[in-house]
């Protein structure tokens, strides 16, 4: 939740990154909100829980979704949950926060962080 206020550039430390803030447009899902620990053994929710979580945040099936956290290895459990809850138009940026906050020109969503 740091990232996505601001309050830090990466999960590696404060000011890893030179900038802090979120690709605009972005919606915020924190990645292990997609899996049921419920068991002995992580699991992903059910499609339906999955498609809910995302409604939440005006997601829907048929939306066209571009996912990405810090370097796109978190962004791609979010990936698979939304496959298999019926997402089809879904890629993952793979550079992510880490490139897209290296390229000055590139615009961000300022930091808002919480009182």
């Amino acid at each position: 939740m740091d990232e996505w206020r601001g309050a830090s550039s990466s999960p590696y430390g404060v000011d890893f990154a030179p900038r802090k803030g979120r690709i605009p447009g972005a919606r915020w899902i924190e990645w292990y909100e997609f899996m049921n620990t419920d068991d002995t053994i992580p699991h992903f929710k059910s499609p339906e829980e999955i498609r809910s979580l995302c409604a939440q945040v005006g997601l829907d099936v048929d939306d066209d979704i571009i996912i990405y956290c810090f370097k796109g290895a978190r962004a791609s459990n979010t990936y698979i949950a939304m496959r298999l809850a019926g997402f089809t138009r879904l890629r993952n940026y793979y550079g992510s926060w880490n490139e897209w906050s290296r390229n000055p020109e590139l615009p961000i969503d300022a930091a808002v962080l919480a009182a």
